[in-house]
């Protein structure tokens, strides 16, 4: 199916919220997801998988050089994790972040730090990503998000003078018809539709809906 930037991302702001996230977090999320859309990666599908996972992440504690989960045995939420880079993360240090769960949804978040840093690289076991000048280097290892939903070690670092880096692609953002997964979009309404205010009398006498009269 075919969607707009605009729907993915109010749709992610509401399943996100629906699914239990405080109306800051979910908007990071709406976000991010928003950012993913727009360069073709899958990100429905993932959002979905971490929205079902919400009982096995936890917020981000700094120890150190590394960003751990705030409750033993459970993950890292990429999302908080990625909302609280500005605070945790000291733009002249690396940093490694332990068990994150779908630590794609860290990339939009460190790509906001291109505009402070020279770069950015997230590093996870099996791969590697390099962002900046407005570029992304391993995007396409990134588009198998399926692959990613695990708690994997992630480390990311500033500055980074690696041959990826100076020879970055440009990823132009897409405007127009963004492809969305049928069953991945029929989720995230369901989980949208708990953020919803049952119809009642209280409320139709409040002016929502058409009133106590349907008559137009």
């Amino acid at each position: 199916m075919i969607v707009s930037l605009n729907e993915v991302e109010s749709l992610s702001l509401k399943a996100a919220r629906g699914a239990g996230m405080s109306w800051g977090l979910a908007e990071e999320a709406a976000h991010a997801a928003r950012w993913l859309a727009a360069r073709g990666w899958t990100w429905d599908r993932s959002l979905v998988a971490l929205l079902e996972r919400r009982e096995q992440i936890a917020a981000p504690m700094l120890t150190g050089h590394d960003i751990r989960s705030s409750r033993e045995g459970f993950a890292i939420c990429p999302i908080h994790a990625g909302a609280a880079m500005a605070d945790l993360w000291h733009v002249d240090k690396s940093v490694t972040l332990y068990n994150v769960l779908s630590p794609i949804w860290l990339v939009p978040f460190a790509y906001r730090r291109t505009a402070e840093h020279r770069s950015v690289e997230l590093t996870w076991i099996g791969g590697v990503c390099s962002i900046g000048g407005g570029g992304v280097v391993g995007a396409e290892a990134l588009g198998a998000q399926d692959a990613l939903l695990g708690w994997i070690r992630v480390e990311l670092k500033t500055d980074v003078s690696s041959p990826d880096v100076a020879r970055l692609l440009t990823l132009p953002a897409i405007s127009v018809g963004i492809q969305a997964d049928p069953a991945a979009w029929a989720a995230l309404e369901q989980w949208a539709a708990r953020t919803y205010v049952p119809a009642s009398l209280q409320s139709r006498l409040a002016g929502a809906g058409a009133g106590l009269s349907d008559n137009d």
